[in-house]
């Protein structure tokens, strides 16, 4: 395909989607089965009495397109789940139901041969926010900040549908910026001299002073001492004293004299210097402040330890430029007190915004103590405009600081005792890096000295192609380059900068941002070799194909099943396939609802934001772990061992397990937990941040375990807060809604459900007891029943008994799971025409107990996969 280079912001070069031509219609319901559907589906489901939001009687007996196909499909699926007719309504007989179920199969299977599914289909879709990001870093080694490109896809659907990743002129003005940003970065890199920056280490927070190039350890009194002394000395104790003067004087002066405003003020500097000048004294007193900072919970400085990295200059030396972007490793020397208890043995890092305060980055599970400190090394990257001031705290809830200091401040007069204590922290880098991106060979020449005109037209050739993924460029195209970079040339800008210009082109080219797969015929064709390469690396890593695979597409192998194969499980083994781990599991589960609550964090102080990310991220490194070993996928329904950390584990009260890695951990027979129900990531959505919510709960068990998502509420529903004023349990509050019939005939099915979940918080931890307490209305605590029964299938009496009725029916599970790998690989929603596929892939994994491989596996040796 021929490439035009766009020149100017405002025009966007697209390729629209063709549509299809109409297939050929042979399918068709017989009418003699008219009678019995008239009988049975449509007196619920006319023009006056749409149940479910369904309306039947005006269906078609010809299935002559995808959409009254698919109406025709659910109504088989209801049919067979027994929920059609309902159980209140007139039965059919069990011939005459067996009759119409078979004829309806049969026109079924009819209609998929006949009907190709061409809905969706777009010949190019953009790269989304995750894979742009990763096809910069594999192309220049380097990282740049999307936060501020339009969010990618919709609320139903994945960020790999083409259909939703939408382009404007305003993005192409974004793309060209964040393309000279990371060349910007590439160039500063590449700069800089082979003799990394000096490390520099501090025993001290340093708040005041600018980096120096190397900052010698102090072993006596620190940083955080001055800092807390100067406080104890200023504004609380030089307050306090000039309070107390004019107290104790005859009040005949005005306070004024005295440097307070008025009465109320030296009441108030007297009592703040009494509640926390204590704290500030044992602070200052406490030995280990002589050789390095103590991290305190609140009000005493240093909460927050600020590891600035080592600028390039030395006393009495102008300032430099800053250090250079890149990699970069930090050290921390780090240990807990003698008297830390075991929750409070973790510290975070973080990003220090002086609007913004504290932004949580990672956490860490401090096992070193003040007398055998640990050491841990930090990998930071450093870009040019993005932030330097790292910061560590102990890991505490935003919310229950001040009430854990009062609490400790009532009982013994001062703040909680420190828990962790910093000796120092040493920097090291730029790193030499092994990833320096597929381009950098070809851009390390332009940083060694000007090239020629023929030079510089071969390297933007060559630079094109490595962008492109193996594409070659047009020669207009390359020509236009070249005229660009000679141009901003002749205007008198450096060589790099004018090689810069065409390079943030090519970077905000169709060809860059688009995973092209152009036809020009209306009927699908096979994809070739280097598509296919480029197709299964971007499904498998979220970035382009290495030099193997598409080595592999040039030399026509690519396409032979055996090699295809080893080359998935090549792509998986890598650890980039951990971008499909977290782009899959994120968006099928509907993870990200996570971030939409706040959860009270003087009810729930433990889960705060470290805790929440790792929660987060135990859902991705279990499904990492099943896919890495290929174990069943039912084990995300029910298993005996987790993958946690040692701040999850200790979440979780899991004994036995320390440091940050994730890992299996075997459970006793009696844990809660294992599989997606005993996580706290799941159960946590389950509720509004206050209180669990059943209904919700229930909800996402029918949605994704067991493939039998509920209908939308109707309209007009009587709401639940005209009970606000009423004492009830959680059940009492919900059977509310089987008073309403239009409400009943879906919580009869989500509730149980619910309720079987109820023994876990509203952030998953476990718990036999529930308690309801309003002010103005009382309170009311009961013993939890998780007892219920399944819509249409056996009963349960307790969460355990849930867990293993719904764990009996994997296949359900495994055909959601199918549906959502197939919408997320193919990049469009799954349409009636995929029922063989779907099939296809359940059965090959139900082979070999839906192991995770197999369902992967099936789908890229099939045949949509590697058609367009």
């Amino acid at each position: 395909m021929k490439r035009s280079l766009c020149f100017a912001p405002a025009l966007l070069c697209l390729i629209s989607p063709i549509s299809s031509a109409a297939a050929p219609i042979e399918a068709r319901m017989d009418e003699k089965q008219r009678a019995f559907f008239e009988t049975y589906c449509t007196e619920c489901h006319n023009a006056e009495k749409q149940k479910g939001k369904l309306r039947l009687d005006d269906i078609s007996f010809r299935l002559d397109t995808v959409e009254n196909a698919e109406r025709w499909q659910k109504i088989l699926n209801q049919i067979n789940a027994g929920e059609m007719p309902p159980e209140d309504a007139k039965q059919p007989e069990k011939g005459a139901k067996t009759e119409f179920l078979d004829a309806l199969s049969r026109t079924l299977v009819t209609a998929r041969k006949a009907l190709a599914d061409q809905h969706g289909r777009v010949t190019m879709r953009r790269l989304n926010r995750r894979e742009y990001q990763n096809t910069l870093r594999d192309l220049l080694g380097v990282t740049v900040n999307t936060r501020d490109l339009p969010a990618d896809g919709s609320a139903q659907s994945f960020d790999t549908v083409g259909a939703s990743l939408f382009m404007s002129s305003d993005q192409i003005e974004q793309y060209l910026t964040l393309g000279r940003s990371a060349l910007e970065n590439y160039f500063a890199q590449a700069k800089r001299t082979s003799q990394p920056a000096p490390a520099g280490s501090s025993a001290e927070n340093r708040p005041n002073e600018a980096p120096q190039k190397r900052i010698e350890r102090r072993e006596v009194e620190t940083w955080a001492n001055r800092d807390v002394r100067g406080l104890l000395g200023g504004y609380y104790l030089g307050g306090f004293k000039s309070a107390k003067q004019w107290t104790n004087s005859d009040k005949s002066k005005p306070p004024k004299e005295f440097g307070l405003p008025d009465e109320a003020e030296a009441k108030f500097r007297i009592h703040v210097f009494e509640t926390h000048g204590p704290s500030f004294v044992a602070y200052l007193t406490n030995p280990l402040t002589e050789t390095g900072s103590l991290l305190t919970i609140y009000n005493v400085h240093p909460r927050e330890f600020v590891a600035l990295p080592p600028e390039p200059m030395t006393p009495g030396e102008k300032p430099r430029e800053p250090v250079p972007p890149g990699d970069y490793l930090l050290r921390v020397r780090v240990g807990q007190t003698p008297k830390a208890p075991k929750d409070r043995a973790f510290l975070e890092m973080g990003i220090y915004h002086k609007e913004n305060g504290f932004s949580p980055r990672a956490a860490f599970h401090i096992t070193g103590t003040t007398a055998k400190p640990q050491i841990l090394e930090i990998p930071v990257k450093i870009t040019a405009d993005g932030p330097r001031t790292f910061s560590f705290r102990e890991k505490v809830a935003v919310g229950a600081e001040h009430d854990i200091y009062m609490e400790s401040q009532r009982r013994t007069g001062v703040g909680p005792d420190p828990a962790l204590w910093i000796d120092w922290v040493e920097w090291e880098g730029p790193l030499e890096s092994d990833g320096k991106g597929a381009g950098a060979a070809l851009l390390t020449k332009a940083t060694q000295g000007e090239l020629t005109a023929p030079q510089v037209r071969e390297l933007l050739e060559n630079f094109a192609q490595l962008a492109f993924r193996d594409q070659k460029p047009a020669p207009d195209y390359v020509d236009k380059l070249l005229g660009l970079f000679e141009e901003k040339k002749r205007s008198g800008a450096p060589f790099l900068d004018a090689l810069q210009e065409p390079l943030s082109v090519i970077l905000a080219s169709p060809g860059f941002l688009y995973l092209q797969e152009p036809t020009d015929d209306t009927t699908p064709r096979a994809l070739s070799p280097r598509e296919i390469a480029v197709r299964l690396a971007y499904f498998l890593w979220s970035a382009p194909p290495d030099a193997r695979l598409l080595e592999l597409a040039n030399r026509g192998e690519l396409t032979r099943p055996e090699v295809l194969s080893g080359e998935v499980e090549r792509l998986l083994a890598d650890p980039r396939s951990y971008e499909f781990v977290t782009g899959l599991t994120r968006q099928w589960l509907d993870m990200d609802r996570l971030d939409f609550f706040q959860f009270n964090a003087k009810k729930f102080r433990s889960f705060d934001e470290s805790t929440k990310a790792a929660a987060k991220e135990e859902v991705t490194r279990t499904f990492q772990w099943l896919l890495k070993n290929n174990l069943s996928l039912a084990s995300l329904l029910k298993s005996d061992f987790v993958v946690v950390n040692g701040l999850l584990a200790s979440f979780y009260g899991i004994e036995g397990v320390s440091g940050d890695a994730f890992r299996k951990v075997q459970l006793p027979p009696d844990s809660p937990r294992g599989g997606l129900l005993g996580m706290a990531a799941i159960l946590a959505m389950g509720s509004n941040g206050e209180q669990t919510s059943p209904v919700e709960r229930g909800a996402w068990v029918l949605r994704k375990l067991l493939h039998d998502p509920p209908p939308p509420a109707p309209k007009g529903v009587p709401q639940l807060t005209r009970l606000e004023g009423k004492i009830l349990t959680t059940r009492e509050r919900l059977m509310a809604h089987q008073e309403e019939p239009q409400c009943a005939q879906c919580h009869r099915k989500i509730d149980p459900i619910g309720f079987g979940l109820e023994n876990f918080n509203t952030v998953g931890l476990w718990r036999t007891h529930d308690l309801y307490e309003k002010r103005g209305v009382g309170k009311k605590e009961w013993e939890i029943d998780p007892a219920g029964t399944l819509h249409n299938g056996p009963a349960f009496a307790s969460y355990f008994e849930l867990r293993d009725r719904i764990a009996e029916k994997p296949e359900r599970f495994a055909r959601g799971f199918a549906e959502a790998l197939v919408h997320y690989g193919l990049g469009r929603p799954v349409g009636f025409s995929d029922e063989d596929l779907l099939e296809q892939l359940v059965q090959a994994a139900a082979k070999k107990n839906f192991a995770m491989r197999e369902f992967i596996l099936a789908l890229v040796q099939s045949k949509p996969f590697q058609t367009k």
